[in-house]
């Protein structure tokens, strides 16, 4: 039965239902394609890609050997073999860190409620060399050496270490 007060508010609300279902079919199909499409990838060609993200965010040169992704996990895991940093343009040539070999955890239900846990970390082969010059500039020190805004994170040790 049509309303007499607003006529014709049976068929709108039947075309807005119309619209909210063909839009729910269309993120189940654009997942769909994006699970797809990370099942497929060859992490290890995003190496380049990752290795120059992870510079700019330090502010420091990386270079990653080999990077391999498991996904499809609760605790999703990256793995990386020779991973390298190498010193700020203003100090001495060389590498900060060398690690052969890198693995990490990351609980994924946590990580979607926007909390960052990391379950395991493994660090094999690492080689840190940490130096301060006669100015008293520290290589493991990027940027401007402002102090950054918000919170330390929580460092807090969770299970067997």
């Amino acid at each position: 039965m049509e309303s007499t007060v607003f006529p014709g508010a049976t068929h709108r609300r039947l075309h807005i239902r119309k619209a909210l279902l063909w839009i729910a079919v269309g993120f189940v199909v654009i997942a769909a394609i994006l699970v797809f499409a990370l099942s497929v990838v060859d992490w290890n060609a995003m190496r380049g890609p990752v290795g120059r993200l992870a510079s700019a965010r330090l502010g420091l040169p990386v270079d990653i050997g080999q990077l391999d992704v498991h996904l499809w996990s609760l605790t999703p895991e990256v793995q990386l073999d020779r991973l390298v940093v190498g010193n700020a343009s203003r100090d001495q040539p060389g590498e900060l860190a060398r690690i052969g070999h890198f693995e990490m955890e990351v609980e994924l239900p946590a990580l979607l409620k926007g909390d960052l846990i990391l379950s395991r970390v493994l660090i094999e082969k690492l080689d840190l060399h940490l130096h301060r010059d006669a100015a008293n500039h520290a290589n493991w020190r990027t940027g401007t050496g402002k102090a950054h805004s918000g919170d330390a994170p929580d460092l807090t040790s969770r299970g067997d270490a």
